[in-house]
């Protein structure tokens, strides 16, 4: 079973290549949802239509799905 904290520590991963710093220590992983083998995480929409949403959309789909027991994962950004 896969906790929110194993979500957490995966996107401690994903690194903000602009400031060198994580998406969780930069603050912009708002919501980790996770319903059976399907992961549904909210970003803020602070690099919403910028290359940098699609970079992250990309590495956190691919670094999740390589969990054992994950089916699918979305990425969207909050509608702030």
């Amino acid at each position: 079973m896969i906790l929110q904290d194993d979500i957490k520590t995966i996107l401690k991963e994903v690194v903000n290549p602009e400031l060198n710093v994580s998406i969780i220590d930069e603050g912009i992983v708002k919501e980790i949802n996770i319903d059976g083998a399907k992961v549904s995480i909210i970003l803020s929409n602070r690099y919403t239509g910028t290359p940098m949403a699609e970079y992250f959309t990309s590495i956190i789909t691919q670094k999740i799905e390589a969990l054992q027991g994950i089916d699918s994962v979305t990425v969207a950004f909050a509608e702030e």
